[in-house]
């Protein structure tokens, strides 16, 4: 359920283009927790918050907070690197 969900997610991010940008509060600390090296979450849901977090990107503009954003890409090179794609 949880994995439709972040599917979902990314659709609406896809959907409402720059417009998402807005949503970033939200779905940025739920993008942090899943791809913590210790989250409970990770491995159920991994693929999906990264599908999740490539849209995000992919769909502002300019972000409100480039930093915050930019601050998932040490951990989401990580699981590139251990075989998990986007």
């Amino acid at each position: 359920m949880k994995q439709h969900i972040l599917a979902l997610l990314s659709r609406l991010f896809v959907s409402m283009s720059h417009h998402s940008i807005r949503y970033h509060e939200m779905i940025l600390p739920l993008i942090h927790e899943v791809v913590k090296p210790d989250s409970p979450l990770r491995e159920a849901l991994l693929e999906d918050t990264l599908y999740l977090w490539r849209d995000v990107v992919q769909n502002a503009p300019s972000p409100k907070s480039p930093s915050e954003v930019n601050s998932q890409l040490p951990a989401l090179i990580q699981h590139l690197e251990e075989g998990v794609g986007v």
